[in-house]
């Protein structure tokens, strides 16, 4: 081999390991959100929660809301735990989401170390006057002190934009 096609392949190389310790270094690693399962909730009170779906999981917990749509489950879900602060008919809104990804929401009764199975609320396409009606919104009577489970995902990519759950009690 040439000199001149020995420091061509030496430049090459060195380019291509270059390369891949910077990737190695400063590529993140892609991981599920802490809430992705329904045991390890993610605490939501009255208010405006912001959060992402950027590599969350379907579980196979909470899939059970067929009453609630056609077809398909809750896909890249999170969870939230939710205790009522008053009585009252409370509202978990994903209309303030300024995405084009498809919403669904489920509320289930909350059982401590169990995993949810009943179905208290749940939407799918409930926020028409926005984004065209690909956002839920799902309302629930709740007694002071209730807790709940809310599962919050996607029947579509959700991309790495920011969710904004608001919880209102009327």
């Amino acid at each position: 081999m040439t000199p001149a096609k020995e420091r061509e392949r030496s430049h090459a190389t060195t380019e291509s390991e270059s390369a891949a310790a910077w990737s190695d270094r400063f590529t993140p690693a892609l991981t599920a959100p802490a809430n992705d399962n329904y045991s390890a909730p993610t605490t939501a009170s009255s208010g405006s929660v912001r959060f992402t779906l950027h590599q969350a999981t379907r579980g196979s917990e909470g899939q059970s809301a067929t009453a609630c749509w056609s077809t398909g489950g809750v896909d890249q879900d999170v969870w939230f735990k939710f205790e009522a602060d008053q009585t009252g008919v409370w509202t978990m809104s994903l209309c303030a989401t300024e995405t084009d990804f498809d919403s669904r929401i489920v509320v289930y009764e909350f059982e401590e170390n169990e995993p949810p199975t009943t179905v208290v609320a749940c939407d799918d396409d409930g926020c028409s006057e926005v984004k065209t009606g690909i956002h839920a919104s799902a309302s629930f009577y709740a007694a002071q002190g209730e807790v709940f489970y809310i599962q919050v995902g996607a029947t579509d990519s959700p991309g790495t934009a920011e969710v904004v759950m608001d919880i209102t009690v009327d």
